[in-house]
């Protein structure tokens, strides 16, 4: 299979989009806006200030995912293979979707965020 000229065309196609990607993401860019002209064409107008964060309004998601991780570290504890280091990642984790669920609530308010929370 890996000799015929359609497995060589999707490799080589695989190929492309993988370096096109990346000269794509390694290109220094711009910010810009497209808007519309007042004679129905469009336009790009370059952002003077680019926005600092997004977060993607998932909430349920970012709920579930934190009492999976509650429900991981119980089952862990209970079953005796609770490790520090094991506790420690859970706690990292659990902390950063707590993090992002403030930075979830705060952005769906029309809040900015401070420039300690987008570092």
């Amino acid at each position: 299979m890996s000799e015929c000229p359609a497995w060589t065309d999707k490799q080589l196609n695989a190929a492309l989009g993988a370096w096109a990607e990346l000269k794509h993401d390694a290109m220094p860019k711009q910010p810009v806006a497209i808007e519309a002209g007042g004679e129905g064409g469009l336009s790009e107008v370059v952002l003077e200030e680019q926005p600092q964060g997004f977060v993607e309004p998932s909430p349920e998601v970012f709920k579930r995912l934190r009492e999976l991780v509650s429900a991981e570290r119980a089952a862990l504890s209970e079953a005796k293979f609770l490790s520090k280091e094991s506790n420690e990642r859970l706690g990292a984790f659990g902390a950063l979707l707590d993090m992002v669920t403030r930075l979830e609530r705060k952005q769906s308010t029309g809040q900015s965020f401070t420039r300690g929370e987008v570092e």
